[in-house]
């Protein structure tokens, strides 16, 4: 569909929730765009941000517990 130019993958460091390996053939089977698995959420985030072009939009999404983690 390419509504996204590259998707990061993430996982919060818990012993709860999919491993990045069990993630990456989910994702791969699913989706065309890019895809970028990062195992740490604060350089996940980093590099979305270096990443971004100006005029474009960051998006965040998953559990609340990622967006309040990467929010502060």
């Amino acid at each position: 569909s390419h509504l996204f130019c590259e998707i990061i993958v993430t996982k919060l460091e818990s012993s709860r929730g999919l491993s990045l390996d069990a993630m990456k053939p989910i994702f791969r089977s699913n989706l065309n765009e890019k895809i970028t698995f990062i195992g740490n959420t604060e350089e996940a985030f980093c590099y979305a941000w270096k990443q971004k072009q100006e005029g474009e939009t960051l998006y965040v999404a998953g559990s609340l517990y990622l967006v309040g983690h990467i929010m502060t």
